[in-house]
């Protein structure tokens, strides 16, 4: 099995934008979902009076005051006045009565990503930043348990863990959380081995490739890693695929893509744990949550012969936070019907890519993609926007970024007009970490940035990632334009999260 087949294929969907059972267990599920805040971004709120001051306070995800952060208006040190960066007091505020014209707001703490809202009217903002990065992510590790493998029966069990998603996670989205970098080597068939993501759980199971060979596989460990301490609920989603067949594809050098309706998806588990060391146990149930909602049918988009689309369900199980039941890869204009959970809300997530990007040996460094994710609608076609004709293209200058942005448009595949509503960019180092015999990339993001509409250029200001940064370190910007069908207009927090459904993205590395 080639590396990615089980993951990618399940997960990659999820690009574009960026969870032993019994009573007792689902109510448990329930109270811990509750208990995992939303995804929180910034906002902004006009003066009551004119004579009011401006100000900024700034928080964490967890709505915690942050002391000491550095506030900087406008495009660098002293521009456009005088003493216009200024320190967070122990309430997490700072006034700035010098602010009286439209600037960027950059905000930058210790133990935070740095984040910039473009373009903003003297006002109370309220910027709530999200945690570093850690360098050695802590790991969380154990077994999905209750797998109904039965040797013999020409099927391969199998699960994927991953974090449970919010909707505004989707905006910026961190592939490394749900297909993990990593990888674990399994002993396949005739001497070769596989190298599997880490994330993924396959049970001992014992079955026949023809009637003289037998194989078995076995990588009930999984590894999953979190981006820093704290509260987490992981997700278990498994399944089942006819093993002779998937092999066969495979040795035919098939792409993940091709075969990807061959997986059965069957049921999930959550759990719910704190990260406070480099390891933490967590075992996890795979067969808690059935999908046995109504199938959700829909139509997929009119695509080009050398286009892949992709659809998913996403349920949210509390309070906004959503986990998949079901992937399939459609056709141009192909139906399909698709599992979902009994008794939750059910979004459509398609993904649309260029077929040479599921493949890193012909991956562009651009890794254009376009996804939505809308309600369900019974017989819905996936409604996504065409691909960026290029990536962006970055450049820098007296410490400054600048970022052209190639223009798209806002006319769906099936013509739909899309709201042109946010941009967001994030811009992270590229490291390359040790495990084991492997050499891993990874992203370490240090600065996201939010603006509404979608602008031809973005120029940042003149505040370097990290002082200690060397020149050479190699760095990834990931642009999202991000479209609404019912928002015309909002402003960069909580209702922009709610509002977005489309997003076209493109990414350049300097």
């Amino acid at each position: 099995m080639k590396h990615g087949l089980l993951v990618t294929a399940l997960l990659s969907s999820l690009v574009g934008f960026s969870f032993a059972g019994c009573a007792e267990d689902h109510n448990q599920v329930s109270q811990s979902l509750n208990r995992v805040a939303d995804f929180k971004i910034s906002r902004r709120f006009d003066l009551i009076t004119p004579q009011a001051t401006p100000t900024v306070q700034v928080f964490n995800q967890a709505n915690q005051p942050i002391a000491n952060a550095q506030v900087l208006i406008g495009s660098a040190i002293n521009d456009p006045f005088r003493g216009n960066l200024k320190i967070t007091d122990k309430n997490g505020m700072v006034a700035i009565g010098e602010w009286t014209d439209v600037a960027h707001v950059t905000v930058s703490a210790q133990g935070y990503i740095r984040q910039t809202l473009l373009n903003q009217k003297p006002g109370t903002i309220q910027m709530k930043l999200s945690t570093a990065y850690m360098t050695s992510r802590p790991m969380v590790k154990g077994q999905v348990s209750g797998l109904p493998v039965k040797d013999g029966d020409k099927m391969m069990d199998f699960s994927l863990v991953i974090p449970t998603i919010a909707k505004g996670d989707l905006m910026n989205f961190d592939l490394d959380s749900v297909i993990s970098p990593f990888t674990d080597v399994v002993d396949v068939i005739f001497g070769k081995t596989a190298e599997l993501p880490s994330n993924v759980s396959l049970p001992t199971q014992k079955e026949k490739y023809n009637f003289l060979v037998s194989v078995t596989l076995s990588k009930p460990d999984y590894r999953a890693y979190a981006l820093n301490y704290g509260p987490k609920t992981f997700y278990a989603l498994t399944g089942r695929f006819p093993f002779k067949e998937t092999v066969d594809q495979l040795q035919a050098d098939k792409k993940f893509y091709e075969i990807l309706n061959y997986f059965q998806f069957t049921n999930g588990g959550l759990r719910e744990t704190t990260v406070t060391g480099p390891s933490t146990s967590l075992n996890i149930p795979g067969m808690e949550i059935k999908f046995d909602g109504p199938a959700a049918a829909i139509k997929g988009a009119a695509i080009q012969a050398d286009e892949v689309v992709m659809a998913m369900t996403m349920n949210d199980l509390s309070g906004g936070r959503f986990v998949p039941s079901d992937v399939k890869r459609l056709n141009s204009n192909e139906g399909a019907s698709l599992k979902t959970i009994a008794g939750k809300p059910v979004y459509i997530v398609n993904l649309l890519k260029k077929a040479t990007d599921f493949d890193s040996a012909t991956q562009d460094v651009a890794n254009r993609s376009s996804a939505s994710m809308v309600p369900f609608k019974a017989g819905m076609q996936s409604s996504l926007l065409p691909l960026l004709p290029s990536g962006p293209t970055v450049s820098q200058s007296g410490g400054s970024y600048k970022i052209i942005v190639p223009q798209a448009s806002n006319k769906t595949i099936d013509a739909q007009a899309i709201n042109e509503l946010a941009v967001t960019v994030a811009i992270s180092n590229v490291n390359v970490v040790q495990d084991g015999t492997f050499q891993v990339e990874m992203l370490d993001r240090k600065w996201e940035v939010l603006g509404t509409s979608w602008p031809a250029e973005i120029t940042l200001p003149a505040w370097p990632l990290e002082e200690a940064d060397s020149a050479a370190v190699k760095r990834k910007f990931e642009v999202n334009l991000i479209g609404s069908q019912t928002s015309k207009q909002t402003d960069l927090g909580d209702d922009l999260v709610k509002a977005a459904t489309h997003v076209t993205k493109g990414a350049a590395e300097l």
